[in-house]
């Protein structure tokens, strides 16, 4: 694997080659800077997670992704409008040895404003009238927009919409899997403190792409996060130092390029091997 100095000197002379590629550039303001003549647009158009004007360099790109970052993290109210069908549910099965517990983005806090939120409902006595009753209590408490449930399943599901958030609800009957996955990326959060930042950034480009569905031909969250990690890893086992940088926030911008250049250039057929094994 190439050295991440050389990934960013690479992908750099792309990004100045290309207007379209630069840092808050998008396709509009590609068509204003066509016919205006301004650079980027900038006087008019402004992201809205900008705070100044970047730099066309390396440490424009790094302060840019610091703030795109900020503006993207969860804060505490955003995590406590989405605890509230987790309390509800755990209102109407209280006293019955009943264990709600939420996984996936929300438990790992690396969530956006619009991702689903994931619920574990476990019971050692659970009946399927309860799939139907936990949907209905939901509706009743004004909580759901709209409901469907899937008590057939091989892991019995409830779909809501939550109805002031618009968010998708998915709760879940009788499986761990997603709690067990959830603690392990909770793990690699405190060996690779950059995961955080590298995630919520791809997440919402892949979102912005509409290449986040995996119906469609895109990447799951999940999968995105597995990707990431064993990108993290061959690079520590790589370039050996490198790997003390890795704990360090402001590496965040070199890691972020050399992603891009790693799935989009130099992406080899043992790397899916790799992923594969986690």
């Amino acid at each position: 694997m190439k050295m991440v100095p050389e990934l960013a000197g690479d992908m750099m002379e792309s990004m100045m080659s290309s207007p379209e590629a630069s840092p808050s550039t998008s396709r509009d303001e590609c068509w204003y800077t066509e016919k205006t003549g301004r650079l980027f647009g900038y006087n008019e158009i402004v992201a809205p997670w900008a705070t100044k004007r970047y730099s066309l360099s390396i440490e424009g790109l790094h302060e840019e992704i610091k703030d795109i970052f900020q503006w993207l993290r969860p804060c505490r109210l955003e995590e406590a409008i989405r605890l509230e069908v987790k309390s509800a549910i755990k209102e109407r099965w209280k006293g019955n040895n009943v264990r709600v517990s939420v996984f996936g983005s929300l438990r790992t806090r690396l969530f956006l404003p619009t991702s689903d939120i994931d619920i574990l409902v476990e019971c050692d006595e659970w009946k399927e009238t309860d799939v139907m009753e936990t949907a209905n209590y939901l509706e009743e408490k004004g909580l759901a927009k709209s409901v469907a449930v899937f008590s057939d399943a091989y892991v019995p599901i409830v779909k809501i919409v939550e109805k002031d958030t618009l968010v998708n609800v998915d709760i879940s009957f009788n499986t761990a899997q997603g709690v067990k996955a959830a603690d392990y990326i909770e793990k690699v959060k405190e060996e690779f403190p950059v995961v955080e930042p590298l995630i919520l950034v791809l997440k919402q480009f892949l979102i912005l792409r509409r290449l986040n569905t995996t119906y469609t031909g895109g990447l799951s969250s999940y999968g995105l996060i597995l990707m990431l990690i064993n990108f993290l890893h061959i690079v520590a086992a790589s370039v050996v130092f490198f790997a003390p940088l890795l704990t360090r926030l402001t590496f965040c911008v070199s890691l972020f390029i050399a992603v891009f250049l790693m799935v989009g250039k130099n992406l080899k057929e043992e790397i899916f091997h790799n992923i594969a094994k986690f």
